[in-house]
């Protein structure tokens, strides 16, 4: 076995009950994801934004938790209710998209509560980078999985997330003064 993928979708648990998702406790998340690093084996973490309960702080929780829970790759998404799905019959009134090329993971297409377009994709590429963008992550890519728990890689990631923060800040700002 070389690879192991995790659906987590959201670490907040109301957002899952709200959507009938199952909940796991994070300790069981994490508990899993070192068994895998133990044994070799890579993992990839699978993340949902845009649930109407999320607000841009949650997203950045999420980075955070997706960063902590330290998986081989995460894979992140923008909520797209297909047809057919319950969260289609749920934002139906909400959805605003009729172009079905759109309905693809990257594109918001529904008329959520805090969130417009611009905002959830710029949530969705910080959820990347900041994910990716870890020295640590550099470690997992080249398939150095046992060396990248090293304390000064720990420091390493420390640094690099407040680097990213500096070059968001500019955004956030932006936002926070919209919202203010």
């Amino acid at each position: 076995m070389r690879e192991i993928n995790f659906g987590v979708e959201s670490p907040d648990p109301i957002v899952l009950r709200k959507v009938a998702r199952r909940v796991i406790p994070h300790e069981h998340m994490r508990a899993m994801i070192r068994l895998c690093w133990d044994l070799g084996i890579a993992t990839t973490a699978f993340y949902v934004i845009g649930f109407l309960q999320d607000t841009e702080e949650s997203i950045e929780q999420l980075i955070q938790f997706a960063v902590d829970l330290d998986s081989t790759y995460a894979n992140f998404k923008i909520l797209t209710p297909y047809p057919g799905t319950p969260q289609f019959k749920q934002l139906k009134p909400l959805v605003n998209e009729t172009d079905w090329q759109k309905f693809d993971g990257y594109t918001l297409n529904f008329n959520h509560p805090v969130l417009d377009r611009r905002r959830a994709r710029l949530m969705l590429g910080m959820c990347y980078s900041r994910f990716f963008l870890r020295p640590s992550n550099l470690l997992n890519f080249f398939g150095m999985h046992r060396h990248a728990h090293h304390p000064l890689l720990k420091k390493a990631d420390d640094w690099s997330w407040r680097k990213q923060e500096y070059f968001d800040r500019p955004w956030i700002s932006q936002r926070k003064a919209t919202t203010a």
